[in-house]
């Protein structure tokens, strides 16, 4: 018998994709299968388009957040499995195969990938998602949109932390993990994921929105590499600044400041392309990463502003 699996797709304003999104998911199920869309209050023609597709339940929560989205949607799932699917995503020939083949050892909770990207991706897409593995392999972390777990597990944790306004993924992960799940990361669970930040600017709106939960999530847990690596790009930046007032001057003092400025960044992009390979990557994730740590920074900052006393 075929494995039976609940997809749950969030979506809000997604007429660009939802049609795409679902005729992929339809090739890769089976009658038995459920297909539950979760609307965020869309102001276009989504629901309009989910209504339209067979064999498709349509919920609306509007004014949620995402992980309240899913865990809607995971409420009314009635199968063994979930599928959590961005409605922003296609699911490629093969996924199905490759997610039953994963699930049929029992002691794997949750299988899924990072997403993959289309073929006419620009370079900050083509950078941002060289790291994606080519090997299956157990991990400690799978992304929400295109991520696949045993209900019970899932239902036996609570869900998704509902406060979090992203970063939800990272907290279910951690949990599952803390609670002795196995979580297995197969790259042939892949699909197309076409909401990719194309440009630095549009690349600063998405990582600014999900830095959102960084410190609700950090107070949760303890801190983990990004965040560490978040104040590291804190303290070269206060030292870069600090060497103005100490009257440095010259090509050699700007060379020093922008070198502690890209510690954390050269850091992290050389550890991106060292441990996948993709070395032709360095000198693109540079300012990817730069925007990342500047964004987290902002987020903490404005955090510890908010918690001062506040003034008379």
């Amino acid at each position: 018998m075929p494995l039976r699996l609940s997809f749950v797709i969030p979506v809000l304003n997604g007429e660009r994709f939802i049609a795409r999104c679902l005729e992929h998911l339809r090739r890769e199920s089976v009658p038995e299968d459920q297909i539950i869309v979760v609307d965020n209050g869309s102001t276009d023609r989504t629901t309009a388009i989910v209504r339209g597709t067979p064999g498709t339940t349509i919920v609306e929560a509007p004014g949620v957040t995402i992980a309240a989205l899913r865990n809607r949607g995971a409420g009314l799932a009635t199968n063994d499995v979930l599928a959590f699917i961005d409605a922003d995503c296609l699911l490629c020939p093969g996924w199905r195969a490759s997610v039953e083949r994963v699930l049929a050892d029992p002691a794997v909770t949750a299988t899924g990938a990072y997403y993959d990207i289309p073929l006419d991706a620009t370079w900050v897409e083509r950078a941002w998602w060289s790291f994606r593995p080519r090997h299956e392999h157990r991990t400690s972390f799978l992304i929400s949109g295109n991520f696949v777990v045993r209900r019970d597990v899932f239902a036996a944790l609570g869900g998704f932390d509902e406060h979090l306004v992203t970063d939800e993924d990272t907290d279910m992960s951690r949990r599952l993990v803390a609670a002795g799940a196995v979580l297995v990361e197969a790259p042939a669970v892949r699909v197309v994921h076409l909401g990719n930040a194309k440009t630095l600017r549009q690349f600063f709106g998405k990582e600014r929105w999900h830095a959102t939960s960084i410190v609700a999530a950090t107070r949760v847990h303890r801190i983990d590499r990004p965040m560490l690596l978040t104040f590291v790009f804190m303290a070269t930046c206060a030292l870069a600044l600090a060497a103005v007032p100490l009257g440095l001057r010259g090509y050699g003092a700007a060379a020093a400041v922008v070198a502690l400025v890209l510690v954390a960044p050269g850091v992290t992009a050389a550890y991106k392309v060292v441990t996948h390979r993709n070395y032709r990557y360095f000198f693109q994730l540079l300012p990817l990463y730069l925007i990342v740590y500047v964004v987290r920074t902002m987020v903490v900052v404005g955090a510890l502003l908010r918690r001062s006393p506040s003034r008379n």
